[in-house]
């Protein structure tokens, strides 16, 4: 699994936080925005990484 857009959006959320004194609003609607992105790519990882653990035990365990 590529990990480089999860690090890109926790970067820019970063950013994003950083900046948010001088752009209240938009901060936190964008924050909104990226904690979302954040929170599907990790369900994504989440799955992909259960998938790969059964491969290997199916793999390891004769039916």
């Amino acid at each position: 699994m590529d990990y480089r857009r999860a690090v890109d959006l926790a970067i820019q959320r970063h950013q994003v936080e950083m900046a948010g004194r001088q752009f209240p609003k938009f901060s936190e609607n964008y924050m909104k925005f990226l904690d979302g992105q954040l929170r599907e790519i990790n369900f994504q990882i989440a799955i992909s990484s259960v998938m790969h653990h059964m491969r290997a035990v199916r793999q390891r365990v004769p039916y």
